[in-house]
């Protein structure tokens, strides 16, 4: 399958790496395809994409009786997709939200599917069904104060994401069948003097049950994650300093035959329930600087952390600008 030319191949090549891990070549870039529908701006982006594709009923000459391929996406805050593609002998349903919060500074992302594919005399090649939720920011900031000192940005991740999948007629059923779900947050942080700092989270379930194949007939796991990701760089007033940050959450569906009576699978992503963004100015001398705020260029306001989660980093965190803060340091103060 081809992805969509010209502005889609810049999102799809930013998607194609996670997918191709969790996805496998099917769907892969029919997938893309229906994620690439808007392209990508400074700011914040928020998009949704799902898709399907069947094949069924194998003929003499190698060709498939039944094939079929259904997409659809979404973008904007509190969108929702509907989610029940006509599937010959299967039913796929389920909704997906996701929104972005300028003025906590949060994103939201909630997604549960149920799909049930009938065996028996359905004759089936493969199906797969895939979404995914994804955000990009991308935003300049500055800190408001005079001076120079170090600012931190953070993440914080918490929520949970629950795959369950099960074959009937065990122990003689047989469905390969793979599942798998989750979430990877990735941001980068720039300042001066090209001092850059990077995070990253991948929250990701995979499981793969086959019946005669391995024994497994069922699968069920959760994912529970409260994860917080920091970064450091140097700021002075006059010079402002990037953000961006990238957000998927995903589920996939992939089965390559069945030979049981039903094949039942299930999804529930809370896992980006609650992404928030933070942050956090030191002074020169690594103290902390009440009620200084970073100023940002796309509207969003980073909350200050220590009122929520009740401590205050120690100065030592700030060994992670690194070398390059030092000497960016030791040549703001001789200026």
């Amino acid at each position: 399958m081809k992805t969509r030319q010209g502005a889609a191949r810049r999102v799809a090549r930013w998607m194609a790496g996670w997918m191709r891990g969790c996805m496998g070549g099917l769907g892969l870039g029919l997938l893309a395809a229906a994620a690439c529908a808007l392209p990508a701006h400074a700011g914040v982006d928020v998009n949704q994409a799902w898709a399907a594709d069947w094949k069924q009923n194998l003929q003499p000459d190698g060709s498939w009786a039944v094939t079929g391929q259904i997409t659809g996406f979404g973008n904007g805050d509190g969108t929702t997709i509907h989610v029940n593609p006509n599937v010959p002998a299967a039913t796929i349903t389920g909704n997906s939200t996701l929104s972005f919060d300028a003025a906590q500074g949060k994103l939201r992302s909630h997604s549960k599917f149920d799909v049930e594919v009938q065996g028996d005399q359905a004759g089936w090649g493969q199906l797969f069904f895939g979404s995914t939720n994804n955000s990009r920011i991308t935003d300049r900031l500055t800190v408001d104060a005079d001076g120079f000192g170090f600012a931190k940005i953070l993440i914080l991740i918490s929520g949970d994401s629950r795959l369950e999948g099960h074959i009937s007629d065990s122990p003689s059923g047989y469905a390969d069948t793979r599942l798998t779900g989750g979430v990877r947050v990735s941001a980068q942080l720039t300042g001066t003097d090209s001092v850059t700092q990077s995070a990253r989270y991948n929250g990701d379930q995979d499981f793969q049950f086959c019946g005669l194949c391995d024994g497994k007939f069922d699968v069920n796991g959760t994912l529970v994650s409260f994860t917080l990701l920091e970064m450091i760089v140097p700021w002075d007033d006059d010079i402002p300093f990037d953000f961006n940050m990238s957000y998927v959450e995903s589920f996939s569906l992939r089965i390559d035959g069945v030979d049981a009576q039903r094949v039942t699978a299930s999804s529930e992503n809370n896992f980006g329930h609650t992404v928030g963004l933070f942050a956090e100015v030191y002074d020169a001398n690594g103290q902390l600087m009440p009620g200084v705020r970073v100023q940002s260029s796309s509207g969003i306001n980073y909350q200050a952390l220590a009122p929520i989660v009740g401590t205050v980093p120690e100065p030592s965190s700030l060994a992670l600008v690194g070398l390059a803060g030092l000497a960016w340091l030791g040549r703001r103060r001789r200026h």
